[in-house]
């Protein structure tokens, strides 16, 4: 069992820059459901893969940096990617496999407010930087990382609506938000069960529907 990987090493190291911000901005909790989509690449041989995807937990924190209608949002977010593989070319009764993923995500998020009194619409733009571990021995085999991690780097886009009741002291926030994965999660040629592939880049996108809570301003 590896004691550390580079994701945990940067998830720590990315908390701890969080954490030791100046108080000048807002800090917030945000909890949701993501749904992961991997494409299916096209195959240079006649053995291929098919990823169905599920849903999980979707959890993070960010910093707020205010600049009047600008907002610079940092975040740190986990989120759980369970995969059914079905593989042409091993046993039927090993298909499909079980596969899960973990991924540590760091966005660098831009929001753009519209304000009015009581509800204020914003729309999202930024990019972000993955980290993937997996425990699956198949799947540690088809990244670039024979511990079984790899990055990618994404492109997020969304929208939301902030809400701030009077008195509470507290903002939230529920937000709709979709993550084009800019470069692939797996080797474009790997070797699963003896079975060769080679394909192109397999990446994993994702839409998430969220709920986040904003502290009060420092």
């Amino acid at each position: 069992m590896m004691t550390s990987s580079p994701s945990k090493v940067f998830l720590f190291a990315a908390l701890f820059l969080l954490l030791s911000l100046p108080a000048r901005g807002q800090i917030g909790l945000v909890g949701g459901y993501a749904l992961n989509m991997a494409n299916e690449p096209s195959f240079s041989s006649a053995s291929s893969n098919t990823f169905e995807p599920s849903g999980g937990f979707n959890l993070g924190m960010f910093y707020d940096f205010r600049f009047s209608l600008v907002t610079f949002r940092p975040g740190i977010f986990i989120r759980q990617a369970d995969f059914d593989w079905e593989i042409e070319g091993i046993s039927e009764a090993l298909n499909p496999l079980q596969s899960s993923i973990r991924v540590a995500e760091f966005p660098l998020d831009f929001l753009i407010h519209f304000r009015s009194e009581t509800i204020s619409p914003y729309v999202v733009v930024g990019p972000s930087f993955s980290f993937i571990h997996t425990d699956q021995p198949d799947l540690r085999q088809t990244l670039d990382n024979p511990q079984g991690s790899t990055s990618f780097a994404s492109l997020n886009v969304g929208a939301g609506l902030e809400f701030a009741p009077k008195g509470w002291g507290l903002v939230f926030f529920p937000e709709i938000r979709y993550g084009y994965a800019l470069s692939g999660f797996m080797d474009e040629e790997y070797i699963v069960r003896t079975v060769d592939f080679a394909s192109d880049q397999q990446r994993l996108s994702n839409l998430v529907v969220r709920l986040g809570i904003s502290l009060p301003s420092f």
